[in-house]
């Protein structure tokens, strides 16, 4: 698909591990055409469906949302999505730890790139808290899937998966000059503790 030029759009995604929940935002651009929201929904639901590949079926997924927020912020849409549990059938990693993914832009700096966590991750993924070779082959697949269905190439004909930040040329409180494409995503070997973070300041 070609490169999205559309308006920018929030996707959160929540999950949880034996109480403890973690959320995920992506930035997302929607490419040319025109969708409904199931479409819309649907479509974000694939990136989901990626997520679970590398999560323990421990994790529960919550209501999703998906809010459009160039030219204007609008109402935000809450479904629950069809992937109710994560997809790997084994016992999860201790709860506050997770995966640490870096989505990068291309461009140096770290105010132009980003992280995701991924929490629930398999525990034959892992040893002494760091990745294995297991893990980190099923991981590096699930990031590869996502820059194939949602990258600058992606097949996914809706979304295109990004990052916002104010220092790449966004201004308050939304704009599309503050995102770039993700170009590649990179896993962190060692186990990170979940952090919330500021959203549209750069990580």
């Amino acid at each position: 698909m070609p490169t999205a030029t559309g308006e920018l759009w929030e996707l959160v995604i929540t999950s949880a591990l034996r109480g403890q929940a973690c959320q995920n935002v992506w930035h997302l651009r929607s490419r040319a055409g025109v969708f409904t929201k199931e479409q819309r929904q649907a479509s974000a639901e694939t990136l989901i469906g990626i997520m679970a590949t590398c999560q323990s079926n421990e994790v529960a997924y919550a209501p999703a949302t998906l809010k459009q927020l160039t030219p204007v912020i609008l109402d935000e849409l809450l479904w629950d999505p069809v992937l109710s549990t994560g997809g790997v059938n084994q016992g999860g990693i201790a709860t506050t730890l997770a995966v640490v993914c870096t989505k990068r832009t291309g461009e140096a700096g770290k105010s132009k790139r980003g992280r995701f966590y991924l929490p629930g991750v398999p525990v034959g993924f892992t040893t002494t808290d760091v990745v294995n070779s297991t893990g980190m082959t099923a991981l590096q697949n699930m990031a590869a899937g996502m820059l194939t269905a949602f990258g600058d190439a992606g097949t996914d004909e809706i979304w295109q998966i990004g990052v916002y930040s104010k220092a790449l040329g966004g201004t308050a409180p939304y704009t599309t000059g503050g995102w770039r494409p993700i170009t590649s995503i990179d896993i962190q070997a060692i186990l990170g503790n979940q952090r919330r973070r500021r959203i549209g300041v750069g990580i």
